[in-house]
């Protein structure tokens, strides 16, 4: 008993960690996850030796698919197709896991022998899928936007913390037949000192770089990144350089 509690505490511990660790990769390249994987395939041997059942992840209730078809868009996180990643679900992990994420619904579905399975949002810590880590965080009620409960992409987390909520809702439109788009929204937040604070343009983020605003700005400058073109690319570099000052 005492080595399968050890090797549950060791598996959390350092997955945790990895959520923590992306500012360890490049500033020019924040998707580089290569030390993430090589760390999570070392825990997920450790995992199998211990385990390898799988069977608790699947019992939530059944997920059932969208029975229309999208005009345009579709539900999905990246893709409409399920794909390999790895989840934390009741403080255990689990690796090699049909996998997709549903942002209309904001679920998290697995697949088994049976079909698909929904996982109970408040039993998920956080998951890896498509080259991409997500929380599940509470938010803050003193926010303005959207801070509910919910998975939030973690972009960076350092002496301060970037998310990005990317939100799909399902519209219609009716004429001779129904209709049906996907719409996209996406929010980013920095968690700084505790407090969260939408970003919805570069002077709220600048506002935030207490006297490093002007060092910020010329980072920026130099590196010609526009929060107009590419909001995400501006948050994580400029972002990534203004914790580096620190």
């Amino acid at each position: 008993m005492k080595y399968k509690n050890g090797c549950i505490a060791f598996s959390l511990i350092l997955f945790f960690h990895l959520f923590t660790c992306s500012r360890l990769f490049s500033q020019d390249s924040l998707t580089n996850n290569s030390f993430y994987s090589t760390a999570l395939q070392h825990t997920v041997s450790i995992y199998r030796q211990a385990f390898g059942s799988q069977a608790a992840l699947f019992n939530g209730p059944v997920y059932n698919n969208y029975i229309f078809p999208f005009k345009e868009g579709h539900p999905y996180f990246n893709a409409d197709s399920l794909t390999i990643g790895s989840v934390i679900y009741e403080n255990i992990l689990y690796d090699s896991i049909n996998m997709q994420y549903d942002e209309i619904a904001d679920l998290l579905i697995v697949r088994n022998i049976n079909g698909k399975i929904q996982l109970w949002g408040n039993r998920v810590s956080g998951f890896h899928l498509y080259n991409s880590d997500f929380v599940r965080l509470a938010g803050d009620s003193t926010a303005t936007g959207q801070t509910d409960a919910a998975f939030y992409n973690l972009l960076y987390k350092g002496n301060i913390t970037l998310l990005k909520r990317q939100i799909k809702v399902l519209r219609e439109e009716v004429s001779s037949e129904v209709l049906r788009f996907v719409d996209q929204k996406d929010d980013y937040y920095i968690i700084k000192d505790g407090h969260w604070y939408n970003i919805n343009s570069s002077k709220q983020f600048y506002r935030l770089m207490d006297n490093r605003k002007e060092v910020v700005k010329q980072f920026v400058k130099s590196n010609k990144l526009s929060f107009r073109k590419d909001r995400q690319n501006f948050l994580s570099r400029a972002t990534v350089y203004y914790d580096s000052l620190k």
